[in-house]
């Protein structure tokens, strides 16, 4: 209807019969005719409903066809009895376009000055798509009802309309053909209409500018380079006659942005707080957008629009998740700035970043209040629009009114995903029930109130993923999580939580059972009574300081004696209950378990010999590949992961003692870095192998023996090791070595100071073995995983070559399926068997990706809505570096791409990513880990400057990066471009 304004004296008729009274009821100012067998007749039954008149132009419209007044002027413009539009880029009319609907197409051909119309015409002889618009003549009509006349009525009632018009021209009428210039759309799609409304920037803008209710789209002047090279003095005119002396924003409106395929987001220049008023500083802002564009077409568009004032914040909302496009609103906005640009520019600091379920769109005012106006506004430009994948820029002024600045359709080919929106609701709905009965779990557990993180403990997100596949977690929780976990602390003094797993699962997502960890930190010798408050305590202070989930052991909870154990104890524990009985009974019982870790780190070792000799003689025996795959599995845990889990304890003791050196001012972090580059560690024997080959004092091939078993993401059997590629993943660590061993001690003063230190706090050690007891521990830590691992990836190659299925299959089934397997518990046909587990876990895989998640949940609502923290990152060294970025993904070994001097960003901070330290890279960031990791060790090792454990929200930005500031003395990280 808004196509025809333009027609003088229009008249509108709609013919239906399906729900015809809901569409009188929204229109009841127009004419209405009812087509009574709608069921089984067609166009020319339709046609023949409507009270045709012959004395003037009829045209005839599908129902199911959008277009522009554009069309309409050239069907007007034709004087021919018979005039139709058509589409001659109908084959790519949109993308994925089916062979089925190509077929079905309503086509045209055009040969010699004559027309054929209908569908049975072979795609590759038609010229083009019948556009759902057409005129008909007075005569046409007059022709129309004289064929009705002669004819069966049944029969021709259930002619379509190019049956019909091809009877009309076959009656003599002229027919004229019309391109389609302007543009048009059938509802085929969802977002069918989307492709109809949006167009380039300043045209999205405008179609729906005067459609918004509950939002406001600024009025603009829009032109093209073309006539801003024609004319431009009456483009400034316009530009001041619109805005007066109003500051403005020029904008860039390019057609290669706000695309369906690419978006070109932040390629074009927009330049802020012009005064419309001053002709040369616009002209200048004009040229400079244009300048942007490169070469520029004639058509491409500059806009202007008014200048916001008094925002409170301003952001972008995907209506889906960019990956999956699953069923969330992303909102990721800044309310500190006052800025407009902020999230767009690429900030990392002050922004917040909101997930809603699509299906829980309220839930957002929890969150946030003022996010409840947003959310309406999006609502409505989703029905305006008819798509519900869509990228809009907003703010919202001083008085809570929302202003839509940009909205283009998501330009990401989205992962091919089988989850339904309807699959993902359930999984979150059962993973909520899960959570509300989760206070009742564990028979062994003080404290009320559960806690569920990935960062925290064991974190998961760190050493399997978020997502991960179902062989990984589940070996996972065989190795370590399910009893290995809590009998390494009940030995190490800790209350024995068991048989209390530590890692549960919300929809497909590995979860630490905080409130289980916090209990497995609680000396064994404390009562009931205190055990329970101090629980509670440490559960209260993390659900108040979210941003603190991964630092639990520095910031929350105590779990051993520390130099300044007193001040800590007096800070965070004093103001909230606990008396000086309680914190005097608490240092008693940490002084046993510290004294603990700094005697049995010798007999861990002994453990780890163990585990060695047993390798060698399981290797060299004959076995079945499944067969050794579990025995190398049940040695892993039992001499592996235990001895591991012990010394990582012992490390966190080290490490706590050594910086509360620091925080006492005994030492400074200088100290600190260069006592720890003086430990013997894994890395150090890596390079000095490496070294070896170099020199001919070591054959590549025991070097590749040595550690050929590495592989980035430990756990994950589709991820190579590097004796699978060894050309490429070890040869470039065979070089002269780089760095040469660093030497340190304390200096006579400072270990004075410390042998005073230990005696004050109780610690029946002397200096020597208390700093024989750091170095064993911290660099025993990363031997223990070097050995496990090696056991570990054995079992994965064993895993592998079970024949039957591939690597990919594989990661998919849970080890106690195989272990079903290995022991004939499944049913005949073993393979088919198999091969059925491995889709199902597919399909849980891809659920599971599509699915999304806060780091900590503490409430039954983050299941719903959630507000993604912005982590705070654990620096390592006081190093400032500007430079390029390379992100690896997740199981990245190898690249083509050369490192030499640039910051690498990576999921993990995962030992198999060690092959990293041979490229001379310039810093490391990594999504996930702690300041005890794996990564943040070495790092400090090699004085490398570093950011271990940014989060998602800050990984994701850094992702889309090309240079940052990675500036660890003011602990910050900054986007350059």
């Amino acid at each position: 209807m808004e196509a025809f304004s333009a027609v003088r004296d229009s008249e509108f008729h709609f013919v239906g019969g399906y729900r015809l009274q809901d569409i009188v009821a929204k229109y009841p100012n127009i004419y209405f005719s009812v087509n009574p067998d709608w069921k089984t007749n067609s166009a020319a039954g339709s046609l023949l409903a409507a009270p045709l008149g012959t004395g003037r132009d009829t045209y005839i419209c599908y129902s199911d066809t959008v277009f522009s007044p554009e069309i309409v002027n050239d069907l007007a413009n034709s004087a021919a009895s018979i005039t139709l539009c058509i589409d001659r880029r109908w084959r790519e009319r949109y993308d994925g376009r089916s062979p089925q609907d190509i077929a079905s197409a309503e086509k045209v051909r055009l040969r010699g000055g004559q027309v054929a119309l209908g569908r049975e015409i072979d795609a590759a002889d038609a010229d083009g798509e019948l556009i759902g618009v057409l005129k008909f003549s007075g005569d046409a009509i007059a022709a129309v009802k004289a064929l009705a006349a002669k004819e069966d009525p049944e029969q021709f009632a259930r002619l379509d309309m190019p049956g019909l018009i091809n009877r009309l021209v076959a009656a003599g009428l002229d027919i004229e053909v019309v391109e389609n210039r302007g543009r048009w759309a059938e509802l085929n799609a969802p977002q069918d209409l989307a492709h109809f409304v949006l167009g380039t920037k300043a045209e999205t803008l405008e179609r729906l500018r005067p459609l918004v209710r509950t939002s406001i789209i600024g009025e603009q002047v829009c032109f093209t380079a073309g006539d801003w090279q024609a004319g431009r003095q009456a483009v400034l005119d316009a530009v001041r006659g619109k805005f007066g002396r109003m500051a403005v924003i020029v904008r860039s409106s390019a057609h290669s942005e706000d695309g369906w395929v690419t978006s070109n987001a932040g390629s074009y220049e927009s330049i802020l707080n012009v005064p419309a008023g001053d002709a040369d500083k616009i002209a200048e802002a004009v040229e400079r957008v244009i300048a942007s564009y490169g070469t520029s077409l004639s058509t491409d568009q500059v806009l202007v629009q008014e200048m916001l004032h008094d925002v409170v914040l301003s952001g972008v909302a995907f209506t889906r998740t960019l990956t999956h496009r699953a069923p969330y609103c992303v909102l990721n906005y800044d309310d500190s700035s006052s800025r407009t640009d902020s999230v767009t520019g690429g900030g990392l600091h002050g922004l917040r970043t909101l997930f809603v379920r699509r299906s829980r769109l309220g839930s957002a005012e929890r969150l946030d209040p003022r996010i409840a106006k947003v959310i309406s506004a999006i609502s409505e430009l989703e029905d305006l629009v008819g798509h519900t994948s869509l990228d809009i820029e907003f703010a919202m002024d001083s008085n809570h009114v929302v202003h839509i600045l940009q909205l283009r359709p998501l330009a990401v080919r989205h992962k091919a995903s089988h989850a339904a929106d309807e699959a993902i609701d359930l999984a979150l709905d059962e993973a909520a029930r899960w959570f509300d009965s989760a206070s009742s779990r564990g028979s062994r557990l003080v404290g009320t109130k559960p806690i569920f993180g990935v960062m925290t403990d064991w974190n998961p997100a760190e050493i399997v993923g978020t997502k991960p596949r179902n062989l990984a977690l589940s070996i996972y929780r065989q190795l370590i999580t399910d009893d290995t976990w809590a009998r390494q602390r009940a030995e190490y003094g800790y209350r024995d939580v068991r048989p209390c797993p530590l890692i549960v699962s919300f929809a497909g997502h590995p979860y630490v059972d905080i409130r289980a960890s916090f209990n497995s930190f609680i000396p064994a010798t404390l009562s009931e009574s205190l055990a329970g408050r101090l629980v509670d305590h440490y559960l209260e202070r993390l659900t108040q300081h979210p941003e603190l989930h991964d630092k639990v052991e520095f910031d929350i909870a105590f779990t051993c004696l520390t130099f300044d154990f007193e001040t800590m104890a007096a800070e965070r524990l004093g103001p909230n209950g606990f008396s000086a009985s309680d914190i005097a009974t608490l240092k008693r019982a940490l002084l046993d378990i510290t004294s603990e870790g700094i005697t049995r780190v010798e007999s861990d070792y002994a453990t780890l010999d163990i585990l060695q000799d047993r390798y060698d003689a399981l290797v060299a025996r004959e076995m079945a590949p499944l067969d050794r795959a579990f025995e190398l599995l049940e040695d892993c845990r039992r001499f592996g992961t235990l001895a591991f889990a012990h010394l990582a304890r012992s490390a966190f003791v080290a490490m706590a003692l050594l910086r509360s050196l620091e925080r006492i001012g005994i030492t400074t972090s200088q100290d600190t870095s260069l006592f720890l580059a003086s430990l013997e560690t894994v890395t150090g024997m890596f390079e000095k192998d490496g070294g070896n080959v170099h020199a001919g004092q070591l054959s590549f091939e025991a070097f590749v023996a040595r550690y050929g078993h590495l592989r980035p993401g430990t756990y994950e059997i589709t991820s190579d090791a590097y004796a699978d590629d060894p050309e490429r993943y070890l040869k470039p660590m065979v070089k002269a070595r780089s760095t040469q061993s660093v030497s340190y001690s304390w200096s006579p003063a400072v270990r004075t100071q410390i042998g005073e230190q230990l005696q004050a706090l109780g610690l029946d050690t002397s200096v020597d073995a208390f700093e024989h007891f750091i170095r064993r521990a911290i660099a025993g830590r990363e031997y223990a995983k070097f050995l496990f691992s090696r056991n570990l990836s054995a079992a994965l190659t064993a895993i592998g070559q079970m024949g039957g299925l591939d690597r990919e299959a594989l990661s998919h089934i849970d080890v106690s399926d195989l272990n079903k397997l290995r022991v004939g518990a499944h049913p005949a046909n073993a393979t088919a068997w198999l091969s059925a587990r491995a889709e199902e876990g597919a399909g849980e895989y891809e659920l599971r990706c599509a699915i999304e998640l806060p780091p900590l949940v503490t409430s039954i609502d983050d299941f719903d809505a959630f507000e993604r923290p912005s982590s705070v990152p654990n620096f390592v060294g006081q190093t400032k570096l500007l430079a390029e970025i390379v992100v690896m993904a997740d199981g990245e070994a190898g690249t083509t791409v050369p490192l030499t001097g640039k910051i690498v960003v990576i999921p993990r901070a995962d030992p198999g990513y060690d092959w990293l330290f041979a490229h001379g890279i310039g810093g490391l960031v990594t999504q996930y880990g702690g300041a005890n990791s794996h990564m943040a060790i070495r790092s400090a090792e090699l004085g490398l400057p570093a950011a271990i454990g940014v989060g998602e929200s800050c990984f994701e930005q850094l992702s889309t990066a090309r240079m940052i500031l990675l500036d660890c003395a003011a602990r910050k990280l900054e986007v350059h471009t």
